[in-house]
């Protein structure tokens, strides 16, 4: 059965950042998520990637707190499904130098494209 996409959308901003302050206390943590989470929102109320909105979204699949990794990488994978250069930026960050990074990515391969790619 062919995979299908998943819907390009995100959810009401309180519900995204409700419970941040649970599991960290880090101001530029907090800033940082809060960036992802409206960058992605913004993504996917125009329907559109511009160049500064994949950055974020690739700035914060390095970030070293790993639950930023993780909050960015998803929305980074939902991405590769509607925009080209999504996909091509996830596929750089399998190669990245970080290992955390790798591997957050790695584990993201299955949400994406990628993964109906022959090995």
């Amino acid at each position: 059965m062919a995979r299908t996409r998943p819907r390009l959308f995100s959810f009401p901003r309180e519900v995204e950042l409700q419970h941040l302050a649970t599991w960290t206390s880090d101001p530029a943590v907090q800033a940082t998520v809060t960036e992802l989470v409206d960058t992605f929102a913004e993504v996917a109320r125009t329907k559109t990637l511009p160049s500064e909105s994949l950055e974020v979204l690739t700035r914060g699949a390095t970030h070293p707190n790993d639950q930023v990794r993780s909050i960015a990488g998803v929305r980074l994978s939902v991405a590769t499904h509607y925009f080209p250069e999504a996909l091509n930026a996830f596929e750089r960050l399998r190669q990245h130098a970080d290992t955390e990074v790798r591997k957050t990515i790695e584990a993201l391969v299955p949400n994406t494209p990628l993964a109906e790619r022959p090995t």
